[in-house]
Parts: structure tokens; C-alpha cells; sequence
């Protein structure tokens, strides 16, 4: 059975992009021929290589020279994965996963069916013909925009709802708040996955404080949540007026970095634009505790389109009715007034407020009021989940279920005759209607699909959508609001391109406009200050091949310079040694010339940058020599004269004090050897006499002449050697 199959599931800010199967080399980058395509300027153009083999194993390799890659968050040139094994390059995230374990690509026809949905064209169910008004006729820039949209966007559309970030649970825009002054930013938008607070410059949010560490603290993004870690820092990080390593943050938290203290804020803009629509709910002025009806009132109003009120009263059967605990549920009626919301409670939702927790007469609490004290028991993250589930059934409450009620029109209040009692009535229809009513609607669905041709789509929805208030479905009436909403989305992603394309030459023209500073500063050698511009320049353009050449030239210039600094040293060494060697030669050449002449040759053949312990050494050299010379001479002249006159003895003495002064004075050297070779005839003619008269048995002479063989012959001579001998062993006869 052969190794399972891997595939890379990609994903980018918590939302999956798509899947690549792993098969031989795979290049990644953001160039046109990469295997894994990734657009985005922090991605360079091969910025890493995915490499499989036989075995299944996978191994990944960066390419690019500075742009980071992380495998499971750390910063890695090459590293063999595993499953599970996350990679991390730029915004993007990629798993590593078997594929039995990732979802199954789109098909073809998927595909196909996506590229389809590209172009709008509306078909009118309740209708025979297609209304002209009605067709969807993108502008010139709208359609610019629409040819912009790249196959992965459609491909994400085109996946399950559940895999998207926000499709259940609503997109959010998370960021942090800095008081003015405290920080580089006032806001910063928590859109990748990693995001580092300090007091460093490279820091995405830079503080200002000294107090704060220079990377103090990081938020890590996994889907919906946001992580809040400590970096080791010296004075800690504070959440909610506790100190926290790690931890996972809640909308509403307020940090503490040093003195800096900032909120970390997650806001829903669908909720908000909800909360706009949400219907009031009127206090009724006495709490009779029965279900005489709620009287609603919604004013829709918008820019430039037309503001009406429409109020209706509900049966009393859709009254929400709050039991008391030891009371049937279906006996109980509405107890308390609904109040407005307030701040300091977090169950308060825009537009419905929930009743006061009251006692009921006995002194017994109600339901309500329970409810209020457990749900404010209850962490954040769970407090705002009821929350959702709350304004979730509120609003499913006063628009899915459609009272038998006459809809109200323009500019008057209209109350329903709807009886007291009984079960909800079913969907309305539009033959129910009134003729007011009718027309009405009538007038509201030609006003959205003139709105709609003029490409006023949000006039189109505000006015399609009073429609609904009173009838859930009328001709194409639901048609208008989703083709006004798709045309929404169409201009929101090409305004959103114009805008990051405006970014993109705004960091060019800035790049730019760094690097002729940058190029002045290193024409000038000024290579501190533009190391300084470097973060800069790479942060708006990664690949800048200018400041990678610029780095080179930097590093090849320390290096340089730390050469030469050791060479200076090693200079300023040999002249400490040098001068230590001159001071030790004139302390020897006071007790010997000999001695002296030595050491100062060994200061000169140290060749000391500094010329000064050189001069000295000669001028010690020549005052020996001087010296030595004043004292050959004599002896040299007096041994001379002493071999002229035949006195060999007296002349070897003379010339080995010559060589014992001078060591390499050659005449004395000469005169030793031509005195030796007489010495040596003289001392074995002796020598011989003395073995003579020896044999003849005339001591007394044999031993005269054994010491003037002795005294005759150098030390080193043959004969010298055994005249001492012989006349030790007549020292030691007796006479």
C-alpha cells in the first residue's frame, strides 16, 4: 500500500483559499510561473520550493534572501514537515495534510459555474418579461472592476458557507484603540496573523513609552481568535488590571503596556447595521401585567432617500409573555416595562431593551430578573453569545412572523383588528391586502427598481425592503434585493482594489523617494543612517534589489574595517614588544658588549612600525662594537707580535681573548688555528721525549717533560689530554 497522498491546505487571514496536491518540485511566490501562486508585495517573487519524495516525506526551502519563512512559528532556511506542520510565508497559512483529511477541491464544473456567476443577469420569477428597468448594466469602472475579480476570489465563493470566516457567526473587524499620543497609530486593524507591540521600530504598533520593552507583547490571529502574548518583558503585561502571560482576548479588553493602556475592540458591521433596523419598542405606561398588545414603530431613514414611519400593532398572541418560575409558562403574561438600554448593562441590545428585574408582589423575583443576575455572572465570550442568540430571536420575532395586520401607509399609523386570542395567522398574501395596501407596495417596488437602473442600490434595498414589513414575497421584489446586493459587493471589491492600488504606488513613490536618500547617504560612506532606511524601503517593497546590494557593500566595509583594526593592533603589540626587547639590550650591554650586540640585532630584525626602537638599537649596536673594538685591538697586536717572536703559548691566549670579545673576528680566528698546528708538533715532540726517558726509567725527566707537553699543548689538544693523565699517575706513585 503506497504512501498516502499529501496536499497543501492554504488559507489566508483564517479564510481557506484553496487546496494544492504535493507531487515531485513546487515553487511558491507571487511571479507567473510559480506552481503555488501567492499575490501579495510581503511575498517575494520565489519566495520558497516544496520538494517531495519517494518516501512521502515533504520538505520546504526558502528562496528569497530576506523575506522570513516559518514552519509552526519559527523562522526557518529549510526543514522537513510533517503532518500537521504549519507554514507560514507572508499573510498566508499552509497545512500540510493527507488527503483523506482536507476538504475535497471544487470540480470543474464548479469552477465553471463560479466564472458563470460572474455576470448578473436578473430572472424574474413572478414575472413573464424581465423588467428593462431591472437589468443589471455594470458602468465602465464597474466592469473594470468586476474583469479585476481573480479566480480565487470566485473559488471562494463558490466553497461551503461553513469553512468561511463570518458565515455563521458574522465577519468582524477587530483592532486596537491607543489614546492620542500613546502610540505610533490611534487605531490598528488586527488583519494578519501576527501582529508585535513595542517600543522597537520595527514593530507594527510602536509605543510610546520608555518603560515598555522593545518587543513587549504579541497578538497571534487563529480565525476568530486573537491570542495576547508576553514577550519576556521586564515590566509585564496587564489585561483587565491583571498581569498575563498568555491569554486569549474578549471584545472590550483593556490592555497595559507600561503606562500605555489601550482597548482591544471587536465590532460586527452587519450587527451595527442591524441595529439601525432594529424596530423600538415602545414602554407601555402601566406594568398591568397583562398582554394588551406592543405598539412598534420603525422610522427607516436614509441619505437622500425619502424617511416615512410605519407603526402597527401586534396581536396580542405575539406579545413576549415572561413567566414567573412556579407559574405555568402558557398562563403568564408580560411583567415589566421595557426600559431602554442602558451601559451598565451588558444584556442591553440596540433598539429592544429587556425589563427590570423586579419583584413580584409576595417578594418573590421574577424570571426576567434571574435571568439578568446569571447572565451578568457570565464571562465575555459567553455574554455576547447569548447576546447574538437574543437579538437572533428578537428580530425573527418582529420580521419573519407576519401578523394579520394592515399595512401601514405612507405618513399615517395604521392598527390591526387582529383578535386577541388565538394561534399566529399564516404567511400574508398580496390578495389579503387592502387596496392601499397594494398599491403601496406597488409604488415601493417601482421606486427600488428605479433606484436599482439608476445604480442607486442603496436607495434600491431601503425602499425594497419596506415591502417586507408588510408581505414576506411580492413579484420581484426579492429579486431586486439580492441583485442590489450583489451589485453592493461588486463596487465595495472594486473600490477596496482602487484603494489597495493606491497603496501600492503611494509605498512605490515612497520607496523611491527613501532610496535617492538612502543612494546620498552611502555615496557619502554614511552607512549608519542608511541602515536606518532600510526597514523603511523593505517594508513597502521586499524585493528592492538596491538594498541588498547596499547591505553587501555595508558588510564588506566592517569587515574591512575590523581587518585593519587587528593589524593596528597587532602594530601597536610588536612596538610595545619592541621597545620592552631595546630597554632589556641596554641593560645587557652594560655587563656585556657581547651580550648587548645580540639583543639589539633582535630588536632590529623585529621591524617595528615605530622607527624609534630601531635607531636606538642601532645606536647600542655601534656603541658595542666601538667598545669590543678599543679592546681587540691591543690583545690582537700583542698576540701578533708574540707568534712573530716564537712565543706560540702567549699568542693562542692572545687571539682566543681577541675571539672571546669579538666572536667573529676572522684574523683572530685564523691566528688560533695557525698557533694550534704548532702548538700540537711542539707538544707531541715533548711528549715523545718524556715517554723516552719514561722507558728508560728517568722519571724525573719523563716527568718534566709530560708537564711541558701539558703546558705547551691547548686544552683541547690530543697530547693535552695525556700528559694530564700521566702525570696524575706520578702524583699518585710514590717518589
Amino acid at each position: 500500500m503506497g504512501a498516502p497522498k499529501l496536499v497543501l491546505d492554504i488559507s489566508r487571514d483564517g479564510q481557506p483559499a484553496r487546496q494544492m496536491t504535493l507531487q515531485g518540485e513546487a515553487v511558491v511566490g507571487r511571479a507567473e510561473g510559480c506552481v503555488i501562486r501567492l499575490d501579495d508585495r510581503a511575498i517575494s517573487r520565489q519566495h520558497a520550493v516544496f520538494r517531495t519524495n519517494e518516501a512521502g516525506e515533504v520538505q520546504v526551502e526558502k528562496r528569497s534572501d530576506f523575506a522570513p519563512l516559518s514552519v509552526n512559528g519559527s523562522d526557518v532556511t529549510s526543514a522537513v514537515l510533517r503532518l500537521g506542520d504549519v507554514v507560514e510565508i507572508g499573510p498566508y497559512r499552509l497545512r500540510v495534510q493527507t488527503l483523506s483529511q482536507a476538504a475535497p477541491e471544487p470540480s470543474p464544473s464548479n469552477e465553471a459555474v463560479s466564472s458563470q456567476a460572474e455576470e448578473i443577469q436578473p430572472v424574474l420569477q413572478d414575472s413573464e418579461e424581465t423588467p428593462a428597468s431591472l437589468s443589471f448594466e455594470p458602468s465602465p469602472s464597474q466592469e473594470a472592476a468586476v474583469s479585476a475579480e481573480n479566480t480565487d476570489e470566485m473559488q471562494l465563493a463558490s466553497e461551503d458557507e461553513a469553512t468561511q470566516l463570518g458565515a455563521a457567526q458574522g465577519i468582524l473587524e477587530v483592532g486596537l484603540v491607543f489614546p492620542p499620543g500613546s502610540a505610533n497609530v490611534q487605531y490598528f486593524e488586527l488583519n494578519r496573523d501576527l501582529t508585535v507591540l513595542g517600543r522597537e521600530v520595527g514593530c507594527e504598533v510602536v509605543l510610546n513609552d520608555r518603560k515598555a520593552s522593545r518587543r513587549h507583547a504579541q497578538i497571534a490571529r487563529a480565525g476568530n481568535r486573537f491570542i495576547l502574548k508576553d514577550l519576556g518583558s521586564a515590566n509585564g503585561t496587564w489585561v483587565n488590571g491583571t498581569q498575563a502571560a498568555e491569554c486569549e482576548l474578549s471584545g472590550g479588553d483593556r490592555i497595559r503596556i507600561a503606562s500605555v493602556e489601550f482597548e482591544f475592540r471587536a465590532i460586527s458591521p452587519e450587527y451595527q447595521a442591524r441595529e439601525a433596523g432594529l424596530l423600538k419598542v415602545e414602554e407601555p405606561q402601566e406594568n398591568t401585567g397583562s398582554a394588551s398588545g406592543i405598539e412598534m414603530a420603525s422610522s427607516f431613514s436614509q441619505a437622500g432617500a425619502p424617511s416615512e414611519e410605519f407603526v402597527s400593532e401586534v396581536s396580542p398572541s405575539r406579545v413576549l409573555s415572561v413567566p414567573a418560575p412556579e407559574e405555568p409558562l402558557a398562563n403568564q403574561a408580560l411583567s415589566g416595562p421595557f426600559d431602554s438600554p442602558s451601559v451598565a448593562d451588558p444584556l442591553a441590545v440596540p433598539g429592544v431593551a429587556p425589563a427590570p428585574a423586579q419583584a413580584k408582589p409576595g417578594g418573590r423575583r421574577t424570571l426576567m430578573g434571574r435571568f439578568l443576575e446569571w447572565y451578568r455572572a457570565l464571562p465575555p465570550k459567553r455574554q455576547a453569545l447569548w447576546t447574538a442568540i437574543i437579538l437572533g430571536g428578537i428580530y425573527l420575532f418582529l420580521f419573519d412572523d407576519d401578523p394579520e395586520t394592515q399595512a401601514p401607509t405612507q405618513g399615517k399609523k395604521v392598527v390591526s383588528s387582529a383578535p386577541a386570542t388565538g394561534a399566529s395567522p399564516g404567511p400574508v398574501s398580496f390578495e389579503s391586502l387592502s387596496e392601499k395596501d397594494k398599491q403601496f407596495v406597488r409604488t415601493q417596488r417601482d421606486l427600488a427598481q428605479a433606484h436599482f437602473a439608476a445604480k442607486e442600490y442603496d436607495k434600491a434595498l431601503f425602499e425594497v425592503r419596506k415591502i417586507f414589513v408588510i408581505i414576506p414575497e411580492f413579484e420581484n421584489a426579492r429579486e431586486i434585493e439580492r441583485y442590489a446586493l450583489e451589485a453592493k459587493r461588486r463596487l465595495e471589491v472594486a473600490e477596496n482594489e482602487r484603494k489597495e492600488q493606491e497603496l501600492k504606488e503611494l509605498a512605490k513613490r515612497q520607496a523611491e523617494e527613501l532610496l535617492v536618500e538612502v543612494r546620498i547617504l552611502m555615496q557619502k560612506k554614511d552607512y549608519d543612517q542608511a541602515q536606518l532606511k532600510f526597514p523603511e524601503i523593505l517594508a513597502k517593497d521586499p524585493d528592492n534589489a538596491e538594498v541588498l546590494g547596499w547591505k553587501r557593500e555595508i558588510q564588506e566595509q566592517a569587515e574591512l574595517k575590523a581587518q585593519e583594526a587587528r593589524a593596528a593592533e597587532v602594530r601597536r603589540q610588536v612596538n610595545l614588544h619592541a621597545w620592552e626587547e631595546l630597554k632589556r639590550a641596554q641593560e645587557l650591554a652594560k655587563r656585556s658588549c657581547r651580550e648587548g650586540i645580540v639583543a639589539f640585532r633582535e630588536v632590529i630584525q623585529m621591524g617595528s612600525s615605530d622607527r624609534r626602537p630601531g635607531l636606538e638599537a642601532e645606536k647600542g649596536l655601534k656603541a658595542c662594537r666601538e667598545e669590543i673594538r678599543a679592546k681587540v685591538e691591543p690583545a690582537l697586536r700583542d698576540a701578533e707580535a708574540a707568534e712573530k717572536a716564537g712565543e706560540a703559548r702567549k699568542a693562542y691566549e692572545g687571539y682566543r681573548t681577541v675571539v672571546k670579545w669579538d666572536p667573529e673576528h676572522e684574523q683572530a680566528r685564523a691566528g688560533i688555528e695557525r698557533v694550534r698546528e704548532t702548538l700540537h708538533l711542539r707538544a707531541k715532540a715533548a711528549y715523545t721525549e718524556a715517554v723516552l726517558a719514561e722507558s728508560y726509567s728517568d722519571f724525573s725527566l719523563a716527568r718534566t717533560k709530560y708537564q711541558e707537553t701539558l703546558d705547551l699543548s691547548p686544552d683541547d689538544d690530543l697530547y693535552h689530554e695525556r700528559a694530564r693523565r700521566k702525570l696524575a699517575r706520578f702524583l699518585k706513585e710514590p717518589q
